[in-house]
């Protein structure tokens, strides 16, 4: 989760009811689970998940590998410069 998806949960929460929540969470789970079992299935004894995108799809694959996951950091790190931004935004105005 990266973003406004990480912010809102106290609001899903809170809207939602415990009860609900919990399911939501544990409908979450399941379906992370299930996708990293089928990673763990789909990679065999590779050593890194970058090999069998180069197995599979060849060059683009590989690429498109590391591609996606440097933009899933520079994405959370975007939302982290965000949220300190907004939470130490009144500390300036206070001074």
């Amino acid at each position: 989760m990266v973003g406004s998806s990480a912010l809102a949960l106290p609001w899903a929460y809170s809207t939602s009811g415990f009860l609900f929540g919990l399911v939501l969470s544990f409908i979450g789970f399941l379906i992370s689970y299930y996708t990293c079992s089928l990673i763990m299935k789909t990679a065999g004894k590779d050593d890194q998940y970058y090999d069998t995108l180069y197995k599979y799809w060849g060059r683009k694959g590989y690429y498109g590998g590391i591609i996606s996951t440097a933009l899933v950091c520079i994405g959370a790190e975007i939302a982290y410069f965000v949220l300190l931004t907004q939470l130490l935004y009144p500390i300036p105005i206070a001074i």
